[in-house]
């Protein structure tokens, strides 16, 4: 890197300001830039978060702190005291899985290396079945003075309850840092996966089980590397619903209607969403 400013004064220990809770480490830096080279205000600030006085280098993101393990570079902050002198306010980070893998350092966007984060949403659906995948049956028997239909007088009557069911769906997002692509590459991975299912297995799930839900890229500044994460849902029935034909005089379900024999067209299970080969995913 080219020499562009006059010296670089780096912090000391006392200008350290470090935090440690359950998730790692948090530590932030303060040095100061004199004689920042630039034409225009944007070149120096440019020049300020990569400055190089010929002897000291400001680091790179992704870069640790020296003698450190996983404690990062995560943001620059320049400001101007003078014209052409900074304060560089940098901030770095730990974190750590505390989920089902322990004592496991996890630092996002490390070059070449794909990193795995899980976490859930909560979804409703309908059901007719109870844990046991026994149907929910109300039974009513209708009073011998039942003045509406007296047809139904003394009868009971017993239909399928349909009931709302919360459902955690498991999202994992893929993080890595990749280089040698460009914004239409992010573009083409999402015209050629996005809003689709797996087509095959794939981590650990049957086809069909997983939504390429959303992609996210941020470039560096010169955009050699780009911080890139994909986000999957997963649904272990798979993201199919089945419709089933309703009696419009019950507005219920017939009890043959699962009979594949006699009424194969009253329930289908359609395959809505388009499918892909996920193992050519850009984080594969």
């Amino acid at each position: 890197m080219a020499v562009n400013c006059t010296r670089i004064q780096k912090d000391t220990v006392d200008q350290y300001q470090a935090t440690l809770n359950s998730k790692g480490w948090k530590v932030t830096r303060k040095w100061v830039i004199y004689g920042v080279t630039g034409t225009t205000p944007y070149d120096r600030l440019v020049n300020c978060v990569n400055a190089d006085d010929g002897t000291t280098q400001v680091p790179a993101l992704g870069a640790a702190i020296p003698g450190s393990v996983g404690i990062l570079l995560q943001e620059k902050q320049p400001r101007a005291i003078t014209g052409d002198t900074f304060e560089l306010v940098m901030n770095y980070a730990s974190y750590t899985i505390s989920a089902s893998v322990k004592n496991v350092d996890y630092v996002p966007f490390q070059p070449g290396i794909t990193t795995r984060r899980i976490s859930a949403t909560l979804g409703q659906t309908e059901t007719t079945k109870d844990k046991d995948d026994n149907e929910i049956k109300l039974s009513y028997t209708y009073p011998q003075n039942y003045i509406y239909n007296e047809k139904k007088q003394g009868v009971t009557e017993t239909i399928v309850a349909r009931v709302s069911k919360l459902i955690p769906q498991k999202t994992t997002t893929l993080t890595k840092k990749v280089t040698s692509i460009t914004a239409s590459d992010i573009d083409a991975e999402w015209e050629a996966y996005g809003g689709k299912v797996n087509s095959a297995t794939w981590l650990g799930g049957n086809p069909r089980t997983w939504l390429y839900a959303g992609i996210e890229a941020i470039p560096n500044q010169d955009m050699s590397e780009w911080d890139v994460s994909c986000t999957f849902q997963y649904r272990p029935d798979a993201w199919d619903d089945t419709s089933v034909f309703i009696d419009a005089n019950t507005g219920q379900a017939p009890e043959d209607v699962d009979d594949s024999v006699n009424q194969p067209n009253a329930m289908k299970t359609p395959k809505v969403l388009k499918e892909a080969d996920f193992s050519g995913i850009m984080l594969a």
